[in-house]
């Protein structure tokens, strides 16, 4: 079985976790993140910085920040959904409930990750 991991808000926020999750995982395991492609050096950093072995960083299609309606994430999330179906990923962590929401209709596992502040 294949996993995904949304990167901000998900991974960064409990790095740890993930670590031990990956380094039991079986399957591929990749970074999915809504960061445009044409800033994927970004995202790998973070993700290299992390500590962190993937088989892949998966990233989102570019867009003009100034531009983001409702509309932008409606394309996102099948966006995401069109990156998870390609490499057969079929367990995901995202913390962002649309993106959850819209995946788990389309029969992806997925687990919602609360940020809560810090103790």
């Amino acid at each position: 079985m294949n996993l995904g991991i949304d990167l901000h808000d998900t991974l960064t926020y409990a790095p740890d976790f993930f670590r031990e999750v990956l380094m039991g995982w079986r399957g591929k395991a990749y970074v999915v993140t809504g960061t445009p492609a044409s800033d994927l050096a970004h995202a790998e950093a973070i993700v290299r910085g992390l500590g962190l072995r993937v088989d892949g960083v998966l990233t989102g299609f570019d867009f003009d920040r100034g531009a983001m309606d409702v509309g932008h994430f409606s394309r996102m999330a099948a966006h995401k959904l069109g990156l998870l179906r390609t490499h057969a990923i079929e367990v995901y962590f995202d913390d962002n409930p649309f993106y959850a929401e819209h995946l788990r209709r389309h029969g992806i596992v997925v687990f919602q990750t609360i940020v809560s502040p810090a103790p």
